[in-house]
């Protein structure tokens, strides 16, 4: 999983941030879980340090055993953080957020739709739809390109497109 390091602020401003968008959790059990938002500081706290999150159980549907086991304890620290807003009778939350786990890749958009892809990669935040492209072309033509340079790059065009990704990427494997 890799990020940039810029962070949204009101007023559609961005500037970097030392805390990493991008962090490791480990459950009780020992399983290592990998949790990355967009750039809005405030899911990242809540998410990382306000939210526990129960053991899996080992056998299931990964997306099915998200939605049902963390996703009620992730609601209700975003309600108390009152990050969750309503929009058409749906609750809502400013952002979304990626989940590693298993080897799987899933996300959490802004109205809490859990989403498991067909592509082995995924992407969130504003530069979302060029990373994918760039990791859907590095997918296709077939590269030296490790893993991590394969995330670097991807990360780096889409801050070339849009000004609101930038600075130093951190990369996180499990």
């Amino acid at each position: 999983m890799a990020a940039d390091s810029l962070c949204s602020l009101t007023g559609g401003r961005a500037v970097e941030r030392r805390t990493p968008k991008i962090w490791e959790h480990t459950l009780l059990n020992g399983e290592k879980i990998l949790f990355g938002v967009e750039g809005r500081l405030k899911l990242h706290q809540i998410l990382h340090f306000c939210t526990e999150l129960a053991e899996l159980p080992a056998e299931g549907d990964i997306g099915h055993l998200v939605v049902k086991h963390w996703l009620p304890a992730i609601e209700k620290s975003l309600r108390n953080a009152k990050l969750l807003y309503t929009e058409d009778d749906e609750e809502q939350v400013r952002g979304g957020f990626i989940i590693g786990l298993r080897g799987t890749i899933l996300t959490v958009d802004s109205n809490l739709a859990v989403s498991d892809f067909v592509d082995p990669f995924a992407a969130i935040g504003s530069g979302m739809e060029v990373a994918r492209g760039v990791l859907y072309a590095l997918s296709r033509i077939g590269t030296d390109l490790g893993p991590e340079e394969r995330l670097r790059l991807a990360v780096e065009t889409a801050g070339r497109y849009f000004n609101s990704v930038g600075g130093p990427t951190t990369v996180l494997y499990i």
